[in-house]
């Protein structure tokens, strides 16, 4: 379970996340509540529902705000929310939130990082973004940006009805990138280690490692950094390879899921294999090459034209396509020939 607080003038909120989606939001006490959560039973469970009971005590003033979110959505289905007691030590209140098993067992075991933009949530964005430093009056723009939002989606037979817009990043705005980067930056705090143990790029990972133990122990990790502020990560997606392996014994796992192993994959565009070899990339690099040429084949075959524009046309649609990354591989003569003769043929056309 994870849980955050924030301040908003003289009132409190506070946020507790449960599993992967089941999230329980308090909000308008100044005084922070005493918060005691009972979880569903086994008995519950086997009978096909779960349900989460919430205690809030000893807060002040009366008002306190509690609502309920289920994968990003505020849902009110299955929410009783009790009136407010006053005690000796100040008010108390009770809420319930009734699933089902299925629903339950979701959130709690499976995190997926596909669609990461669609997933992020809001409560999640504002408290990265104060414990990264930023200004409250900015926090309070972005707030603003995101309060009330609406969308449409455009398909062959014309538009749907406008609908709100309740959870992740706004897609195809300029800010959207620093946004996410600074969510996973506090996320990935206590997990992430320095190049090349750990790399990151947007929402991919690659997590480095020197024995299939540690790959299991540093996964896992990685799956609780996550799960427990809401993100879900994709086990169809999660792949590992074995570099130079002498012993083909053994498998990854993932919450007791083997994890898929591959000879070879694709990382910001370079192909990497487990046998250390470039074969394949300098393969793609060379029909990359081929394609830009042909792209712009009507100038360089044209006789017209100077033989000085159609090499400033080559260095700049051709050769940076066949290029692209090769400064990151360690290439053998037979791999620098294959590129040499590529070149060759395609300025004798």
């Amino acid at each position: 379970m994870q849980s955050g607080t924030s301040l908003y003038g003289n009132n409190v909120s506070l946020w507790l996340t449960f599993g992967g989606g089941t999230k329980l939001i308090i909000t308008g006490p100044t005084v922070k509540p005493s918060v005691s959560l009972l979880p569903p039973s086994s008995l519950q469970l086997s009978e096909g529902s779960a349900s989460l009971l919430c205690l809030l005590s000893a807060y002040s003033p009366q008002g306190a705000l509690v609502s309920w979110t289920v994968d990003g959505s505020v849902v009110k289905d299955g929410v009783v929310t009790s009136a407010e007691e006053q005690k000796k030590d100040g008010y108390t209140r009770s809420s319930t939130l009734t699933l089902s098993k299925a629903l339950w067992e979701q959130g709690e075991e499976f995190v997926y990082l596909e669609k990461v933009y669609d997933r992020v949530p809001r409560e999640e964005l504002w408290y990265c973004m104060r414990k990264s430093g930023v200004a409250e009056k900015y926090v309070r723009v972005v707030q603003d940006m995101y309060e009330r939002s609406r969308t449409v989606v455009r398909c062959a037979v014309g538009q749907t009805k406008e609908f709100k817009v309740e959870v992740g990043l706004h897609q195809g705005s300029a800010l959207s990138p620093f946004l996410f980067a600074m969510v996973m930056d506090q996320l990935s705090e206590e997990v992430r280690q320095e190049s090349p143990w750990t790399m990151m790029f947007a929402d991919d990972i690659v997590i480095c490692s020197e024995s299939r133990e540690q790959v299991d122990e540093n996964l896992e990790r990685w799956r609780f950094a996550l799960e427990r502020r809401g993100m879900k990560v994709s086990r169809s997606k999660t792949e590992y390879m074995c570099v130079n392996e002498r012993e083909g014994s053994g498998t990854v796992r993932l919450q007791g899921e083997e994890v898929k192993k591959v000879q070879e994959f694709k990382y910001l565009g370079l192909t990497v294999q487990s046998n250390g070899e470039c074969g394949k990339e300098v393969k793609k690099r060379v029909q990359a090459g081929w394609n830009g040429w042909r792209k712009v084949w009507g100038v360089l075959c044209e006789r017209k034209i100077s033989a000085r524009i159609k090499g400033k046309v080559y260095r700049t649609v051709v050769r940076p396509a066949m290029l692209y990354g090769l400064e990151a591989v360690s290439l053998r003569k037979r791999q620098e020939s294959e590129l040499e003769v590529a070149e060759l043929k395609m300025l004798r056309k």
